[in-house]
């Protein structure tokens, strides 16, 4: 199995900065407290590598941040082929102290419930959802995403070389 990775390149709404999420480069979103205000979709993770007729075998989505959450009302991260999965709340190592967090959605074997070839998943887009968040803040510095793949065999033929007898 082999891994590719990408940081975002889009976004779809941009109140809280997070444009920021596109670099390991220590800047973070703005304040995002309590309820967000509608879905964040990233998208064009341009950097993201699949060798054509590859078998898809998980997405993972790491973030490097720090946040003060409650252990109810998590933020979520749900993923999009052509379809929504269901959203994966986040792990309660998300805390105050910060860090990078891998896993933080998803998993090398994970394929959030759909169905996925190379093209899907190098389109993959990516949809951060605060809508839960009772209480608390997150702030990120980025968010990447990981696609883990078995890229297809190829079959080589062997030449034969046939000498004439004259």
């Amino acid at each position: 199995m082999a891994v590719t990775s990408s940081f975002p390149t889009a976004v779809s709404t941009n109140l809280i900065g997070a444009n920021n999420w596109f670099a390991d480069d220590g800047n973070q979103n703005t304040s995002l407290y309590n309820s967000l205000k509608g879905d964040i979709t990233l998208s064009s993770f341009s950097s993201l590598s699949i060798p054509a007729g590859s078998t898809i075998d998980g997405i993972r989505i790491d973030v490097e941040g720090a946040g003060n959450l409650p252990s109810a009302g998590q933020p979520s991260m749900k993923v999009y082929n052509g379809g929504w999965s269901s959203n994966k709340t986040f792990e309660d190592q998300f805390t105050k102290a910060g860090g990078t967090f891998s896993p933080g959605w998803g998993a090398d074997d994970d394929l959030w419930g759909l169905s996925w070839d190379s093209t899907k998943a190098q389109d993959i887009q990516i949809q951060f959802d605060g809508s839960t968040m009772t209480s608390g803040g997150v702030f990120l510095d980025w968010v990447k995403v990981y696609v883990t793949y078995t890229a297809p065999t190829v079959e080589t033929l062997k030449s034969l070389t046939i000498n004439s007898l004259l």
